[in-house]
């Protein structure tokens, strides 16, 4: 459970660090450890929602709405999430939810599927990857989401 601002009612304004992508974060990691979120917004008085309020899940849900396929009806895993951030997965495809690149690549361990092509998921580009006894590398693709950017294995 978390609430846009330290209330669980209606209060003005957001509270420090409660914008955009403290949400696009706070539901990757919710996801990709089989979790459920609870996210509060707290009406005015009058019944209305604060505009700041609204701009903030509109933006969150543009990335939710982009990223879709990685997040509705699929399961954490099959790798343990880490400070890079963590996967989800369905059927043949996992997705890597992917906060922190690092330079040399993305080192995924713990994956016992061949993965046979990787894309970012909400724009089609194809990702640089290779596979080999040690675990897959990922490469950081060319235009990156800057909070959390999904990557579609094909497994």
């Amino acid at each position: 459970c978390d609430a846009l601002n330290l209330w669980w009612s209606y209060a003005p304004g957001v509270a420090q660090g409660k914008n955009t992508d403290h949400w696009i974060r706070t539901i990757s990691r919710t996801i990709c450890r089989d979790g459920v979120l609870i996210m509060n917004i707290g009406p005015r008085g009058d019944g209305s929602l604060d505009p700041e309020h609204v701009a903030i899940f509109e933006q969150t849900g543009e990335w939710v709405h982009a990223n879709a396929e990685g997040i509705y009806g699929t399961r954490g895993g099959p790798v343990e999430p880490g400070e890079w951030g963590g996967a989800t997965y369905t059927g043949s495809a996992v997705y890597l939810h992917v906060l922190n690149w690092q330079k040399e690549g993305l080192r995924i361990s713990g994956l016992e599927q061949t993965v046979r092509s990787a894309k970012v998921l909400a724009s089609g580009e194809t990702v640089v990857f290779s596979q080999d006894s040690s675990g897959l590398l990922v490469q950081q693709p060319v235009s990156p989401h800057e909070v959390v950017t999904v990557v579609k294995l094909e497994v």
